[in-house]
């Protein structure tokens, strides 16, 4: 039986064929590759919650502070509702950007299970070496196929970024704003 990771339609074609003692090195550093991408994709999730949460936050303890001072009350400018309006929809932007960045996207997760038994019903049993390879090159399209997401993950981080910024601005110019 030929080890081929090709046998599914849509794959890239990325095997890699290397001498046998170096199979498995091949294997742990692309299993410590395919960790990272894990870290990588927690890690944004992390930083893309806290500032969706920084923003939720700020939004209605900074309106609802400005809403009694004694500035505040019985008047309120034209120059102040558009300063509310621009960070309520500056917020709208965090919440798109964060939901975007959260939304579940195609994850390869190489070798599929039908090539697992695929591998493990052949006759006569592949050997320990070819095994390695096999996996190693699965793990390698997994790798490639699983950037654009990541990358895509990190364009909403950053965008999500962008506007818990320009809101704390906004809110900084409505808390400053009675001052003037």
């Amino acid at each position: 039986m030929s080890l081929s990771l090709n046998s599914l339609p849509g794959q890239l074609n990325t095997e890699v064929r290397l001498p046998k003692k170096a199979d498995r090195l091949y294997l742990d550093m692309l299993v410590r590759r395919a960790d990272i991408q894990i870290s990588q994709v927690d890690a944004l999730d992390a930083k893309t919650a806290s500032a969706f949460a920084a923003g939720t936050g700020m939004l209605p303890i900074t309106l609802g502070l400005y809403s009694f001072t004694e500035e505040s009350i019985g008047r309120v400018s034209t120059g102040v509702i558009f300063i509310v309006f621009c960070a309520i929809f500056t917020y709208g932007l965090l919440l798109i950007s964060f939901m975007a960045g959260y939304r579940l996207k195609p994850w390869d997760n190489r070798p599929h299970l039908d090539q697992w038994a695929q591998i493990f019903s052949a006759e006569p049993m592949q050997d320990l070496d070819n095994i390695h390879a096999w996996l190693g090159n699965a793990l390698r399209q997994s790798i490639l196929g699983n950037r654009p997401s990541i990358e895509s993950k990190v364009r909403y981080a950053k965008a999500a970024f962008v506007f818990l910024g320009v809101e704390v601005s906004f809110l900084t110019a409505l808390v400053i704003a009675p001052l003037f």
